[in-house]
C-alpha cells in the first residue's frame, strides 16, 4: 500500500506539472501596430548566411542589426530563390521550377513580342482581358497547376491578391539576370524546365513571385535589364546599376505599399562560383555582399527612413539549388522596433521563424490580418531578451551539423541492427547469446537514446564531434546497463527506463533535445519546431509500451500472477505517457495521441484476457477521436497567441469543415510517399523476420517465455498496434514502424536469450 501511495502521489504531481507547463513564445509583437499609411520594403540578398553578414564588418549594417529584431529563417523548400519567394507570396510551402523566374516588364521585348504578349499566350487570356500590371509572370498558369491539389495546396499569388482586395498595391524592383543582351527569341518549353538539370536561360527574376497576384501580375516596378550595367570585375561581367535601381525604387515606393527589392549581386556570385574552390567562392560572395550593402541596400534604407517596415532576408544560402541549404538570416527594422530575437507561434523557438511567418508579418503590418495568414503567424519579439548575431551563427552551425549527420547516423543504426539480428539468430539457434553479443545488442538498443545526446552539448560542434558523442554515449549506456544487471533482460529494461525518463524530462523542459537532433526534427527544413517529432514519438511510445509490459509482468509475478495488480501498475504508465505526448505545452503530438489510444485499448484488453474484434473498431475510433478532442479543447482554452497547431486546426475546422479533408489528404500523401523513400522503412522487414522467427522457430524459447506472462504478451500486441496505426496517421509513414521495431527487436532478442539461459541453466 505504501508503494502504491507513493506511485499515485508521483503520478498526480507529474500530471499537475504537465497541466501547468506553458511554453510562452514571447510577450510582444516585433512589429508595432501599423501606421495610418503603412508600407513594407522587402529586401532579398540571396546566397548568404549570418556568418557572411558578421564577417563583412560593415558599420552601417552593424547599427541596423543592433537595433532590429533578428533571427534564423527555415525555408523548408529546396535551396533556390523561386521556391522561397513563391512560398512567401503564397504564405504556404510552394513548389516551382526553372520557368518560375520568367517575369518581364509588360513592354519588354521577349520571344518575338512584348512581355504582355508572352503572358497572354502562356495564360490563354484574350487581348480584351489583359492585365494592367507593370510586371507579368508568363508561367503563372503552370505554377498554379503545379501546386493545385498537392499536399499543401498552396495558392500562388495569395499575398498579392489579398493586397489588391484591400485596395493596396505591390511592386517589384529586381534583376539577377546573367546577361545584358537581348532576351531569348525562343524560350524552352515548360516541360524542359522541369528537368532535374533545366537549360540555363540567364533569366533570374524570381523575386517577383513574392509580389504577384493570382493572375501573375505586379502593379508596379521594373525587372528589366535596364537595371544592369557592364563590369568586367563582377561575376558574368555585369553588375547592378545602383543609380537605376534607386530611381526605380523611388518610383515604386511612391506608388506601392509592398515593395520587393533584390539587387542580384550575391545571387550572380553564388551561381558564378559553382565548381570553384571554397576560398574563391567565399571571397567573391563577400565582395558582392559588400557591394550590395554599400551601393544598394544603404541608399534604399536611407530613402525609406523610419516610415516603413524594412525586412532584409536571404531567400537562399551558398551552394545553389543542389545544396540542401542552411538557416537563412532575417532582419526586421523600422520605427518602433526594438532589438531582440524573432519568434512566432509557428516555431515557439527564440531566433527561428519560417517564410510564411514573414508573409503573415507583412499582412499584419499592411492591415490584412491580426496575426495568422496562410500557414504563418506574425513575428514577435522573444521574451528571452537580446541576442548577438554571433549566437545565430552558432545556431545555424549546429543545425547544419545535425542535419548533415541525420542520414549517415540513421543508416548506421539500421545497418548495425540488421547485422546484429543475423548474428543473434545464428547464436540463438545453438543456445543463449554470449556475453559480447548481449553487450552489442544493448549498445544497439542504446543508440536511439544516444542520438539525442549531441544536441544537448554546449558551444560550437562539428560533424566529427557529433558522431563521436553519439557513439561514445551508446557504448557507455550499453556497457553500464550490462554491468549493473544480472541478466540481459534486466539490462534492456534499464535502457528502456532511461529512455523513458529522458523523454519525460525533455518534454517537460520544452523538448530542447528534439530540435536539431538525429531522431528529432531539423530546423533547416522542419515541419515542426516544438513538441515531439514523429521519430521521437515512435521511440518514446515503443519504450513506454515495453516498459509498461515489463513492469506489469514483474508485479504480476510478485503477486502470484494476479491480473488486477498487473493492470494497475502497467496501464497508468501508458496513460501518463499519453498525457505527455498530447498535452499542448509538452509533446503537442496529435498523431501520437491517435496512435497511442488504440494501442492502450489493445493493451488493456490483452491484460484482461480479452481480444479486440472488428466490431470493436468503431468504438475504439470514437474513443480515440474524443480523447484527441479533449487535448484540442485544452489547447483552445489557452490564450490565442499560445495555441498550437491542434487548436488552430479546430478553429479552422469550425470555419470550414472541408479543411479536414485537406489535412487528411496531405497526411496520407506524405505517409505514402515516405513509405517508399524513408531509410527507416529498411528496418521493418528485417525486424519482422526476426520477431516471427523468434516466436515460431527459435527452439520455442521466446514463445515459452511468453506463456504465463500476460503483461509481456499484451505489451507486444500494443506495440504492433501502435506501429500499424502510427504508420497510417503520422506523416512519417512507415518510419514510425521502423523505429518502434528497432526498439522491440533487440529487446526481444535479449529477453529470449535470458529465457534460454534459464532453460539450460
Amino acid at each position: 500500500m505504501v508503494k502504491r501511495a507513493r506511485f499515485l502521489t508521483i503520478l498526480l504531481l507529474l500530471v499537475l506539472v504537465a497541466s501547468g507547463c506553458e511554453n510562452r513564445v514571447g510577450d510582444s509583437y516585433a512589429v508595432p501596430p501599423p501606421p495610418s499609411s503603412p508600407k513594407v520594403v522587402l529586401i532579398g540578398i540571396a546566397g548568404i548566411t549570418w556568418e557572411d553578414l558578421t564577417a563583412v564588418e560593415d558599420p552601417y549594417l552593424s547599427r541596423i542589426i543592433s537595433n532590429s529584431v533578428i533571427g534564423n529563417m527555415s525555408v523548408r523548400v529546396t535551396n533556390n530563390s523561386a521556391d522561397a519567394y513563391a512560398t512567401l507570396g503564397a504564405a504556404q510551402r510552394t513548389e516551382t521550377d526553372g520557368s518560375a523566374a520568367w517575369a518581364f516588364n509588360r513592354s519588354e521585348e521577349v520571344e518575338n513580342g512584348s512581355g504582355l504578349d508572352l503572358w497572354s499566350r502562356r495564360t490563354g487570356s484574350p487581348l480584351a482581358t489583359r492585365t494592367s500590371g507593370a510586371v507579368v509572370l508568363s508561367t503563372i498558369a503552370h505554377l498554379v497547376e503545379m501546386n493545385h491539389g498537392k499536399a499543401f495546396d498552396a495558392v500562388v499569388g495569395l499575398l498579392g491578391s489579398e493586397l489588391e482586395n484591400k485596395g493596396l498595391r505591390a511592386a517589384v524592383v529586381a534583376n539577377a539576370d546573367l546577361s545584358l543582351g537581348s532576351l531569348p527569341a525562343v524560350l524552352p518549353s515548360v516541360k524542359r524546365m522541369q528537368d532535374p538539370f533545366p537549360p540555363e536561360t540567364g533569366i533570374h527574376r524570381e523575386s517577383a513571385l513574392a509580389a504577384i497576384n493570382s493572375e501573375g501580375a505586379v502593379a508596379e516596378g521594373d525587372v528589366s535589364r535596364g537595371l544592369l550595367e557592364k563590369d568586367p570585375e563582377s561575376p558574368f561581367g555585369i553588375r547592378t546599376n545602383s543609380g537605376a535601381m534607386l530611381d526605380a525604387f523611388r518610383t515604386a515606393y511612391e506608388a506601392a505599399d509592398l515593395i520587393v527589392v533584390e539587387t542580384g549581386e550575391t545571387a550572380r556570385a553564388d551561381l558564378y562560383t559553382e565548381g570553384l574552390s571554397d576560398e574563391t567562392a567565399l571571397r567573391m560572395r563577400r565582395a558582392a555582399l559588400r557591394e550590395v550593402l554599400t551601393d544598394q541596400m544603404r541608399p534604399i534604407v536611407d530613402e525609406v527612413g523610419s516610415e516603413a517596415l524594412v525586412i532584409i532576408f536571404a531567400p537562399t544560402t551558398p551552394g545553389g539549388p543542389e545544396e540542401r541549404g542552411q538557416l537563412r538570416p532575417v532582419i526586421l527594422t523600422g520605427a518602433g522596433i526594438n532589438a531582440g530575437l524573432a519568434v512566432t507561434r509557428s516555431t515557439r523557438r527564440a531566433g527561428i521563424i519560417t517564410v510564411p511567418d514573414l508573409s503573415a508579418t507583412i499582412a499584419r503590418h499592411l492591415g490584412l490580418t491580426d496575426d495568422a495568414f496562410g500557414a504563418g503567424h506574425a513575428v514577435r519579439m522573444s521574451a528571452q531578451g537580446e541576442s548577438q548575431a554571433e549566437d545565430l551563427v552558432e545556431r545555424n552551425t549546429r543545425a547544419v551539423v545535425h542535419d548533415a549527420v541525420r542520414a549517415p547516423v540513421s543508416i548506421a543504426i539500421i545497418l548495425l541492427h540488421l547485422a546484429l539480428y543475423v548474428l543473434a539468430v545464428y547464436q540463438l539457434r545453438r543456445g543463449a547469446l554470449n556475453r559480447w553479443m548481449q553487450i552489442l545488442l544493448l549498445i544497439a538498443l542504446a543508440f536511439p537514446l544516444a542520438s539525442f545526446a549531441s544536441s544537448t552539448l554546449p558551444g560550437p560542434i562539428t560533424v566529427t564531434a557529433a558522431v563521436a558523442v553519439i557513439i561514445v554515449v551508446a557504448l557507455v549506456l550499453g556497457s553500464l546497463s550490462q554491468l549493473f544487471s544480472r541478466s540481459s533482460e534486466k539490462a534492456a529494461t534499464i535502457l528502456l527506463a532511461a529512455t523513458a525518463l529522458f523523454f519525460f524530462i525533455d518534454l517537460t523542459l520544452g523538448a530542447r533535445a528534439q530540435l536539431d537532433s538525429v531522431l528529432g526534427y531539423t530546423s533547416v527544413a522542419a515541419g515542426r519546431f516544438f513538441g515531439l517529432g514523429n521519430l521521437g514519438f515512435a521511440l518514446f511510445s515503443s519504450v513506454i509500451v515495453l516498459l509498461a509490459a515489463v513492469v506489469g509482468d514483474r508485479w504480476s509475478s510478485a503477486a502470484g500472477g494476479r491480473t488486477k495488480r498487473s493492470f494497475w501498475t502497467a496501464v497508468p504508465l501508458v496513460v501518463l505517457a499519453i498525457v505527455w505526448i498530447g498535452h499542448p505545452a509538452l509533446g503537442s503530438d496529435v498523431g501520437g495521441v491517435l496512435t497511442m489510444i488504440p494501442a492502450l485499448v489493445v493493451f488493456v484488453y490483452a491484460l484482461l484476457g480479452r481480444r479486440i474484434s472488428i466490431r470493436h473498431i468503431p468504438s475504439v475510433v470514437l474513443i480515440t477521436v474524443l480523447i484527441a478532442l479533449i487535448f484540442g479543447m485544452l489547447d483552445l482554452a489557452r490564450p490565442a497567441d499560445e495555441r498550437t497547431h491542434l487548436g488552430d486546426f479546430l478553429s479552422e475546422l469550425a470555419r470550414d469543415p472541408t479543411y479536414l479533408f485537406l489535412v487528411i489528404r496531405r497526411k496520407l500523401g506524405l505517409a505514402i510517399s515516405l513509405t517508399f523513400s524513408t531509410r527507416w522503412g529498411l528496418a521493418v522487414p528485417g525486424a519482422l523476420a526476426v520477431l516471427v522467427w523468434l516466436y515460431g522457430r527459435a527452439r520455442g524459447q521466446f514463445r515459452q517465455m511468453l506463456e504465463g506472462r500476460d503483461a509481456l504478451r499484451a505489451g507486444l500486441h500494443a506495440l504492433f498496434t501502435a506501429a500499424l496505426v502510427g504508420s497510417i496517421v503520422n506523416d512519417s509513414g512507415i518510419a514510425v514502424a521502423g523505429m518502434m521495431l528497432a526498439v522491440a527487436t533487440p529487446w526481444a532478442l535479449l529477453t529470449a536469450s535470458t529465457n534460454e539461459a534459464r532453460i539450460t541453466g
